[in-house]
């Protein structure tokens, strides 16, 4: 699997980056490959990523 993060045009809420980077270093620790879904990835790849404005938020964080 290729782990791959955007290039942000915006930083990310300081919360939500503690929290990808502490899940992404878990899920390497044992091995578990994965991929962030839903609305925080959309949330991230178009606001974060490419300064869209969205239009709404979401919370909740979906892996798969």
């Amino acid at each position: 699997m290729t782990t791959t993060w955007l290039d942000l045009k915006r930083p990310l809420d300081q919360r939500l980056d503690r929290l990808m980077r502490d899940l992404d270093d878990l899920f390497r620790s044992r091995s578990i490959d994965y991929l962030l879904t839903g609305g925080m990835a959309r949330e991230i790849l178009l606001h974060y990523g490419h300064g869209c404005v969205t239009g709404r938020a979401t919370k909740d964080v979906d892996f798969g």
